[in-house]
């Protein structure tokens, strides 16, 4: 449990390459202990932190204690307005997240670059495996507060399609979802 929540750890601090290499202890060492759901995480988090090894950690710069405009979207979730850039756009809240989400038109959008390697996680959207690469967004504002190198999951755009039904259809993370860390509230 102790190497688990140090893999959590060395994430949150931005020790992408740490964060790895306890992930492969876990799965190398102590694999008997866990279920199958969870060395299915722990080894997503192992392929999605092998294309972060080496990325700039995350940092937040600017108040911490502010009000921000919401909205709810067609699934009821809280979307907040961050600016990318120049962009302003509205994304999810999501504090439940392990990390921020975009779509791949998002992505292509906002201009980013994204890993050459790809791998796959749980969606939390869809409970399905999908593909995913990684993106650092070297500047996003949220309220009063400046995040720097910010990293998101992309997927593409038909891995985050949620049927409405007789509504149609609704592009989950077509703006982004923003997850910060606990950090980020702790100030």
């Amino acid at each position: 449990m102790a190497l688990r929540a140090l893999a959590s750890d060395y994430f949150e601090a931005g020790r992408y390459g740490d964060s790895l290499h306890a992930y492969a202890a876990l799965l190398k060492n102590y694999r008997s202990q866990f279920h199958a759901g969870e060395l299915q995480g722990f080894s997503d988090n192992l392929h999605t932190y092998e294309m972060l090894r080496g990325a700039p950690a995350q940092l937040v710069a600017g108040a911490t204690g502010f009000t921000v405009a919401t909205r709810r979207d067609p699934l009821g979730n809280t979307d907040v307005p961050v600016t990318v850039g120049q962009t302003e756009v509205w994304w999810m809240f999501d504090t439940g997240a392990n990390i921020s989400t975009i779509s791949l038109s998002t992505a292509t959008r906002l201009g980013l670059t994204l890993s050459r390697g790809s791998a796959t996680t749980q969606s939390g959207a869809t409970g399905n495996e999908v593909r995913l690469h990684t993106a650092i967004i070297p500047e996003l504002r949220f309220g009063d507060a400046l995040i720097r190198n910010a990293v998101v999951l992309v997927m593409e755009d038909k891995q985050l399609d949620i049927n409405l039904g007789t509504k149609g259809h609704y592009l989950l993370f077509n703006r982004g979802n923003l997850r910060l860390s606990p950090n980020f509230c702790a100030g």
